[in-house]
């Protein structure tokens, strides 16, 4: 089975094209091949499903397999702004199940094994997950963290992200022209939106912007809306302001620090401030600590954002702050107002892979450059968002299945995806 599995994979992979999926399995004596073409931003699941095709190849005892020429699903063409392909559900989940609580269970018993950490020094995050040294004191100080993300931007500044152009295809209701086409599509009245025209463009706010990857796709696909961009760090702002799309969306766009946890001015910032009442010496330093008067204060946020998009902005926070900032974000949403969720998921390759020095517990590590990443449990996800309000509108796992064809190396990839809306009053 195996020697034909994968000669029939390489088969199929000659003829994969970015929007097909397929997997290899055997019942009885027939080697199944299936094939399955990826819903595109214009089309359905549905109309998706129903391009798919499947392969049967008898397999005779001890003769190897006949590889069978097959027909491509899709064929190749150039891509145009209404077809990107969005990869969401290459695998089943489950299949993850079995080596994924594996490693946890490993994971715990490694960090059962480590020595406690030393009296009167343990941090919140490290006396929790029982780990030690610099990386997790620097994940658990909101000022290290600010220190820690606004050195990153500093370092890949331009060069480590790409524009998310399946954004639109993740979550749709972005590119809804006006509030009363936004209340139509989650479903809901015009009078789920708040007061004035809900004829009007929607109110977007990006949490967590980085380095600009959704912000420009929205920009450019919605032009009836007004963009608000925020992040924990000067740095990232720096590099989405540089953009000449940002100087083309004129006053559609704002950027500004903010703290999602807090609603307000970023701990570094507000420690300065605090300080600042002390002495005219710690005054000054204040003053060359305070945030550029581009990027504060904020607009008046709450009740006042009709999507709020947090992608990969969760994990980077402690659990215990997650609460938090989903009372904020809530805080923020105007009446029926959605937020849109995708971030690192339970037994994703990168938490699998992840070494012993990365550990504060199972499913929370930090990096070598001290940011976090929290493996979300689904359940415990959506449970979060309904004990700060949410009505949970749409919550799953995406699995994305990446292939180095070079290496022959597969990565499954695991991520939340989750639709929460704001009630209407």
């Amino acid at each position: 089975m195996a020697a034909g599995a994968t000669r029939l994979r390489l088969a199929v992979q000659q003829w994969q094209q970015g929007g097909v999926g397929w997997r290899v399995a055997q019942q009885g004596g027939t080697l199944h091949c299936w094939w399955r073409r990826m819903a595109t931003a214009t089309e359905s699941a549905a109309a998706a499903s129903a391009a798919a095709v499947a392969v049967a190849v008898a397999i005779a005892p001890a003769v190897p397999p006949v590889v069978v020429p097959l027909v491509p699903v899709v064929a190749p063409s150039a891509k145009t702004d209404g077809e990107i392909e969005f990869h969401d559900h290459d695998y089943e989940w489950s299949e993850l199940v079995p080596e994924g609580e594996a490693t946890v269970a490993r994971f715990a018993a490694l960090l059962a094994d480590r020595p406690p950490a030393g009296s009167g020094t343990a941090e919140p995050v490290r006396a929790a997950a029982g780990g030690s040294g610099r990386r997790a004191r620097r994940a658990s100080d909101p000022t290290d963290a600010y220190r820690a993300w606004q050195t990153f931007h500093r370092q890949h500044a331009g060069k480590f992200f790409h524009p998310r152009t399946f954004v639109a295809a993740a979550f749709p209701e972005l590119l809804c022209p006006t509030r009363r086409a936004l209340a139509d599509a989650l479903r809901g009245s015009s009078d789920a939106t708040r007061g004035g025209d809900d004829g009007s463009g929607l109110t977007i706010m990006e949490v967590g912007c980085g380095n600009g990857s959704n912000v420009f796709p929205i920009l450019a696909r919605n032009p009836s809306a007004t963009l608000y961009v925020c992040d924990l760090v000067p740095a990232a702002l720096e590099t989405v302001v540089r953009q000449p799309a940002w100087a083309a969306a004129g006053a559609r766009a704002r950027a500004f620090v903010w703290d999602c946890v807090t609603g307000g001015m970023p701990a570094r910032y507000a420690a300065a401030a605090t300080a600042a009442s002390a002495s005219a010496t710690a005054a000054a330093s204040a003053a060359a600590a305070a945030p550029a008067a581009e990027w504060w204060p904020p607009p008046p946020l709450d009740g006042t954002v009709d999507i709020a998009v947090a992608m990969f902005v969760l994990s980077a926070l402690p659990p215990a702050d997650l609460p938090g900032a989903l009372a904020t974000l809530y805080r923020t949403l105007a009446p029926g107002g959605m937020l849109a969720v995708r971030d690192y998921g339970l037994y994703d390759a990168a938490m699998l892979r992840a070494g012993p020095d990365n550990l504060l517990t199972p499913t929370l590590h930090v990096r070598g450059d001290g940011t976090l990443a929290h493996y979300f449990d689904l359940h415990a996800l959506t449970a979060a968002a309904t004990a700060a309000g949410f009505r949970v509108a749409a919550a799953s796992y995406a699995t994305v299945r990446n292939v180095n064809r070079a290496r022959r190396l597969e990565l499954r990839r695991v991520f939340v995806h989750a639709k929460f809306i704001k009630p209407a009053v």
